[in-house]
C-alpha cells in the first residue's frame, strides 16, 4: 500500500482511503490528474462513455495494447471522455479464455497439485459478482454478445448490454476499471455519478475489499459519499496541486464546512449521522458501528467531547444539509448529570468510557453466555469482577477521582458566572455547584 504524495509537499502515508472534497471550481479535476501521475497511479475521469454496443473479438495482447494506449491518452488529455471500455471488456474476455484453457490443460495433467486459484477467480468472475450482487433480480452475462436477464415475478426477459441504465452500465465500467488496476493508486473522479446513494455506499465498499492493495483517492462534492468511505481520511481541495488535510481524529469541521461547501445543496439519504469521540481505529467507532447496523446510519470519529457537541450542533443547524438526524455520544468523564443531559442530542455513555461497557451487568453476562459460561458460573465471576474492581478504587486512586470531579464541576458553574453574553447571576447556584 502506497503513501498518496501531493505535488507540493503533503504526504499522506497508511492504508486507508483517501477522500477529497472542495467546491466546483477549485480545481479538484486537474489535481486528481496530478495526484495519478505523481502517484504513478491510475485515474477513473468523471466523464465516462459507458456505450457498449458491441465487444470486439480480439487475442489478449491485441486488447491489451489498445487498453493502454487509450488511457495514456486519457492522461494526456484529461478532458475527454473515457472510451477504453469496449476493448478493456474485450481484454477482460480474451484473459477468461485463456486461462479456461490453462485450467483445462491443468486439469487433464493428474499431476496431483492444486490447480492455480487465479485461473478460476479471473477478473470476469469478480465483475460479474460485485454486478449481480448490487442489481437484484438481474443476472449479467458477459460474453461477446452480453445481456442481462432480469425476473419480474415469475417472467423473466432478456435485454442486451447495449440497453441497460446509464446506473448498470456505469457500474459495470468501474468494476472493470478497478479490478483491472495494477497500479499502487486509484484515483477516482466523482464516484458517485449516475448511482442512488445507498448504490454508490455499497458498491465502492465491495470493490475496495477485491483491492485491498490498492489505495483508493476518492474526488467528490458529495457529503453523504464522502462521509460513507470506511477509515477515510479528508483532504480540502484548494488548488491544482494543494490541499489542506485533516487529522484522521477528526470529522469536518463547522467552518471548514461552511468555507467548502457554503450553499450548496446535497442529497442526502442517511437516516441518522452519528458522531463520537476518538479516532476512526477506536473501539467508539466499533462498537457504535455494531451497534447501529444500519445503510442509513454513519459513525464518524470527532475527535473529543468539544467536537461531538460542535459537529452535531452544526449539521442538526441545517448549514451544511438537512434531511436527517444529526446525533451524538460522549464519554461521562466525570461530568454532572445536569451537564451530560443538557442537550437531547448529545448521549452520555452509562460508564465513563466506552470501554467499560463490559462492568455493565447485561454486557458481561452476555460475553460469558458466548463463551459458553452459564448463567449461575457467570454471577459468581461478575460479583467478583466487580467487587476486584471496586477494591482497587480507594486512597490515591479515589482522592483523585475525588478532585478531578470536584474540579469540572467548579470550572462550569464559573464559566457560566462569567459568560459575557448570559452572564448566571445565581451566587447560591455557583456556591452550591462548587
Amino acid at each position: 500500500m502506497a503513501d498518496v504524495k501531493f505535488p507540493s509537499s503533503l504526504v499522506v502515508p497508511g492504508d486507508h482511503p483517501l477522500v477529497i472534497i472542495g467546491p466546483n471550481g477549485v480545481g479538484k479535476t486537474r489535481l486528481g490528474v496530478n495526484l495519478s501521475q505523481v502517484n504513478d497511479g491510475e485515474r477513473i475521469a468523471a466523464l465516462r462513455n459507458v456505450e457498449i454496443p458491441d465487444i470486439p473479438q480480439q487475442r489478449f495482447s491485441q486488447a491489451s495494447q489498445q487498453v493502454k494506449s487509450a488511457l495514456q491518452q486519457l492522461v494526456s488529455q484529461h478532458w475527454r471522455q473515457s472510451f477504453e471500455l469496449q476493448n478493456l471488456l474485450s481484454e477482460i474476455l480474451a484473459e477468461d479464455r485463456e486461462k479456461a484453457v490453462e485450467y483445462r490443460e491443468q486439469a487433464y495433467t493428474g499431476s496431483g497439485k492444486p490447480i492455480d486459484p487465479s485461473l478460476v477467480e479471473t477478473r470476469l468472475r469478480k465483475i460479474v459478482r460485485v454486478w449481480n450482487q448490487h442489481f437484484p433480480n438481474r443476472t449479467i452475462k458477459i460474453d461477446y454478445e452480453p445481456k442481462v436477464e432480469r425476473t419480474i415475478g415469475t417472467a423473466t426477459v432478456e435485454y442486451p448490454i447495449a440497453q441497460m441504465s446509464e446506473g448498470e452500465r456505469t457500474a459495470l465500467y468501474l468494476a472493470a476499471r478497478v479490478v483491472s488496476c495494477t497500479r499502487p493508486t486509484i484515483v477516482v473522479d466523482e464516484p458517485e455519478s449516475y448511482f442512488h446513494p445507498l448504490l454508490a455506499r455499497g458498491l465502492w465498499d465491495d470493490l475496495e475489499d477485491l483491492m485491498p492493495e490498492t489505495r483508493f483517492i476518492y474526488i467528490t462534492h458529495d457529503i453523504t459519499f464522502a462521509l460513507s468511505r470506511r477509515r477515510a481520511q479528508f483532504a480540502i481541495a484548494r488548488s491544482e496541486t494543494e490541499a489542506d488535510l485533516l487529522p484522521a481524529a477528526s470529522t469536518l469541521p463547522a467552518d471548514l464546512v461552511a468555507q467548502v461547501f457554503g450553499a450548496a445543496s446535497f442529497s442526502v439519504t442517511a437516516s441518522r449521522l452519528i458522531f463520537c469521540e476518538g479516532k476512526p481505529s477506536s473501539y467508539d467507532v466499533e462498537i457504535l458501528s455494531a451497534w447501529h447496523n444500519c445503510p442509513r446510519t454513519a459513525v464518524v470519529a470527532a475527535g473529543g467531547c468539544s467536537a461531538v457537541r460542535e459537529c452535531v450542533s452544526v449539521f442538526r443547524s441545517g448549514l451544511v444539509t438537512g434531511g436527517f438526524k444529526a446525533v451524538g455520544y460522549v464519554d461521562r468523564d466525570g461530568l454532572p448529570d445536569a451537564t451530560l443531559n443538557a442537550d437531547a442530542d448529545i448521549k452520555a455513555h452509562p460508564v465513563y468510557e466506552i470501554e467499560g461497557f463490559i462492568c455493565l451487568e447485561p454486557v458481561f453476562k452476555s460475553v460469558a453466555e458466548y463463551n459458553g459460561i452459564d448463567s449461575s458460573e457467570a454471577d459468581k465471576r461478575y460479583g467478583s469482577f466487580i467487587d476486584a474492581a471496586k477494591a482497587g478504587f480507594k486512597d490515591v486512586v479515589l482522592n483523585k477521582e475525588i478532585l478531578n470531579r470536584a474540579k469540572k464541576r467548579a470550572e462550569i458553574v464559573l464559566v457560566a458566572l462569567m459568560n459575557p453574553l448570559k452572564p448566571d447571576p445565581d451566587f447560591e447556584q455557583s456556591k452550591g455547584g462548587i
